[in-house]
């Protein structure tokens, strides 16, 4: 009888009142199915906050959508959808599309043998490439391209004697990403800006100190703040690295997105080591607008996809198509660097389109992912019924149901 006087049910608490502190709307007659008619995200942020506090039932946010009360206030025709989450459902089924990954793609079309400068290199010396091939993933139904400027940082450049080509690349990368928008005539295309990994991808313990690490990168923003529809933080391997890439792009008043990419083990810790969480925990802190897990194998992405689809607000992801990156050492060239060739467009889209399923709005590829792999991503979509859309704000994933977090590690 005490094993069974133990066992305790935690259900969530209230929601009508902390959905309308949330919203900040004043309150109408129809209480908490107004906030799901206009703020349905706001709905899912806090079943799901009342998960992670604990919560092993949360209830259906339909107490004020009975049909008497819709009847009463002139809304009777709303009856289905919100109750059937047909709200929810088209912000889910819109997607954020990004671009593919660049540096390779960039070497390969220009032919000439790789420099410690990677991409920054091809734009130096053949801007034109990084033009076509920005317009490439747009016409291969790219929504979002993110400018080349992820090996254009000041401590890269000063490593290989270039320090005085850092604004003269920073714009160059504005331009040909611009142009490419331009010369391709189509709607709702946006520009992310680029806060990579100051000296090399995947070393955290080689980055700067924290203090010099958010200096560099307000450089870097005051280049790009006045050209961009938002930055994105890319490639972040620690937490430190992570806030202080978003500390800097807050500043730019654009919306900030974060990348961070986890060990390739699929223990699903950053690759320093530390807690996906406790990255987590912190951009919450700070508000930004959106995290994603990038530039990691995707089964690694797959096997952090349970404990990261846990967190409130957009989510998504962009893997890589690496062997390794085992043999890649800060300062060198990615000549040693190998791509693999079982993700075809193909099998990368099944990858993608699973982490959709489980609640990514925002998908894309990152090395070694190319323009045919975002052409079968945007093209499985489509067939999929999802809108591939660029916008960024309310972009949403799909509500998490009740049983996905039975297993989350949490007891009450």
């Amino acid at each position: 009888m005490n094993k069974i006087a133990s066992q305790i049910v935690l259900l969530d608490g209230g929601m009508g009142q902390e959905l309308l502190r949330r919203s900040g709307n004043e309150p109408t007659a129809l209480w908490s199915a107004q906030v799901m008619m206009d703020e349905p995200e706001i709905v899912r942020d806090l079943h799901a906050d009342y998960i992670r506090s604990g919560s092993k039932v949360i209830t259906l946010n339909a107490y004020s959508a009975t049909p008497e009360r819709l009847q009463r206030h002139g809304a009777a025709d709303q009856f289905e959808a919100l109750q059937g989450g047909e709200r929810m459902n088209k912000i889910a089924s819109q997607i954020v599309l990004l671009d593919g990954g660049m540096g390779q793609e960039l070497l390969r079309r220009s032919g000439n043998e790789p420099t410690a400068l990677w991409s920054a290199q091809v734009m130096m010396d053949e801007p034109e490439i990084v033009r076509d091939l920005h317009a490439d993933y747009i016409r291969s139904g790219s929504k979002v391209i993110t400018l080349n400027a992820y090996s254009a940082t000041p401590e890269r450049l000063q490593r290989h004697g270039a320090a005085d080509q850092f604004e003269a690349l920073q714009a160059t990368a504005i331009k040909v990403a611009r142009d490419a928008r331009d010369g391709c005539s189509i709607d709702g295309v946006k520009i992310a800006g680029c806060l990579p990994p100051l000296v090399a991808s995947y070393r955290p313990d080689v980055a700067p100190d924290f203090e010099t690490s958010v200096n560099t990168y307000r450089r870097i923003v005051a280049e790009q703040e006045d050209h961009v529809d938002l930055v994105l933080c890319e490639t972040m391997a620690s937490v430190a690295q992570a806030l202080a890439a978003a500390l800097a792009a807050k500043e730019s008043g654009q919306p900030v997105w974060v990348g961070l990419t986890v060990s390739d083990d699929g223990s699903g810790e950053l690759r320093s080591g530390e807690p996906l969480s406790d990255a987590l925990a912190a951009l919450d802190e700070i508000g930004v607008d959106a995290k994603l897990l990038n530039c990691s194998k995707p089964e690694a992405i797959s096997a952090a996809w349970g404990e990261f689809s846990l967190n409130p607000g957009p989510l998504g992801a962009y893997a890589n198509g690496f062997t390794s990156i085992e043999s890649l050492k800060p300062g060198g060239t990615v000549k040693s660097l190998e791509a693999r060739q079982d993700l075809g467009p193909d099998e990368y889209a099944e990858f993608a389109l699973a982490w959709v399923t489980d609640g990514a709005s925002i998908i894309g590829g990152c090395c070694e992912v190319g323009p045919e792999h975002i052409a079968r991503l945007a093209e499985r979509l489509r067939e999929q019924g999802y809108e591939i859309t660029g916008e960024l704000n309310r972009t949403v994933g799909h509500p998490q149901i009740v049983e996905k977090s039975v297993d989350n590690g949490y007891t009450a």
